[in-house]
């Protein structure tokens, strides 16, 4: 892609994306999306999603948690 076309987009969403978003108003336009779902799906829509990212999140932490227990002892040895 030209660089210009890349300049003239980031000049674009920096000075009229903000503009556009308030005369959209798109927060309203999502929660009323929301608060129109049947209330049973809504809740089985948000549990799904939050059990994936906190999936995500338990895995990170389980690595993380082993990358130190390996190498904390490591370090203590020097």
């Amino acid at each position: 892609m030209p660089a210009f076309v890349i300049i003239i987009f980031n000049d674009f969403v920096r000075n009229k994306l903000p503009h556009i978003v308030q005369v959209f108003n798109i927060s309203r336009v999502v929660e009323d999306q929301i608060n129109s779902y049947d209330m049973a799906f809504a809740e089985e829509l948000i549990l799904e999603i939050a059990h994936k990212e906190l999936k995500a999140i338990t895995w990170l932490g389980a690595l993380l948690g082993g990358m130190m227990g390996i190498i904390l002892p490591i370090l203590q040895g020097i």
